[in-house]
This record gives C-alpha cells, structure tokens and sequence, in this order.
C-alpha cells in the first residue's frame, strides 16, 4: 500500500499584492475558496498563519499571513510551494484525495490491469485520469461515473470502464 504524505501540496505564491505583504497564490484545489477555509500553511517546513484572504476575478488566492507585513518580507515567498497538513484536512467521506489517488493501480472492470494513475488532468467537462501503461503508452480516462466504477483506497485500485479503441 502507498504510503500517505503527512503534507500535501494546496498551491503556489505566484506574486505579490499591495503593499502590506499580502500574496497571489494560484491554488492546487478544485476551487479556490478551498484554501480560505485553512488558517494555516507551512511553507518551506515553516508555519505561517493566515490573518486574511479572499479569491480574486482572476481565481486566485490572496492571502495575508500573520509577520508578513511589507512587500520585502512577502518576496522571499515568491515561488514557494504551500503545503497544509493532512490532519488539518476535512475530508468528506466518501472522497479520495487527488494526491492519495496518484500512483494508484488502474484495472478494468473484467480485472485486467491498464496500468499506474500518473496525473489528474483538469479540463472544463471532467477532470482527465492519465494512465501510464505497462509499454509506457499514455491512456486518458474521462473522470465521470461512466468510466470510473470505483476507487478503492484501502487496496490503492481504481476500477474503471473501458470503451473499445481506449487502451
């Protein structure tokens, strides 16, 4: 079984907004307002806590972190990766986290394997399973209920439908 991070990835300080070191963060979430409802981050294995936050018409998060008050204490953030704790996620049950999903075998519906779950691909209509093949070949996968039957994380197994011609 795939061992589980004790962080996971939430998004990346792109730039810098105003002058009170608030900073744009292009979110790693399904939507933006996700990340508002963390109060806090670890940056660079660091804490930070957030005072403030809202999306922007562009869907990205501005936040406003707690000892981070001048546009020089913000730019040493730029291109940071920011994680949050895995004990500090709300998971719905019922849900699999993207990051416990890759890596994850994929099998079809008669047992056959197709192979490792290498990337989630967001796209308008449906997110976008890339599989990894044995041969290496690429297979892509809608993220709908039609191909996808169910994802088992105790067995780290995704099963889906395959129509002729996909693999």
């Amino acid at each position: 079984m795939k061992e589980k991070k004790d962080f996971l990835e939430a998004g990346k300080i792109v730039g810098l907004y105003g002058v009170s070191g608030q900073v744009k963060v292009q979110p790693w979430a399904d939507k933006p307002e996700v990340l508002l409802s963390y109060r806090k981050f670890f940056i660079d294995g660091n804490e930070y806590i957030v005072q403030s936050g809202f999306v922007n018409a562009k869907a990205q998060v501005i936040l406003k972190f707690s000892g981070v008050d001048t546009t020089e204490s913000a730019e040493g953030l730029k291109n940071k990766v920011m994680m949050i704790a895995r004990s500090d996620i709300n998971k719905i049950p019922g849900h699999v986290l993207i990051a416990d999903m890759i890596g994850m075998q994929v099998v079809s519906a008669d047992g056959e394997k197709v192979g490792i779950l290498e990337d989630i691909l967001p796209k308008p209509a449906s997110d976008i399973l890339l599989v990894r093949a044995e041969n290496g070949k690429e297979i892509l996968i809608p993220c709908i209920s039609e191909f996808i039957k169910s994802i088992d994380e105790k067995q780290c197994c995704i099963t889906v439908k395959l129509l002729e011609g996909m693999i």
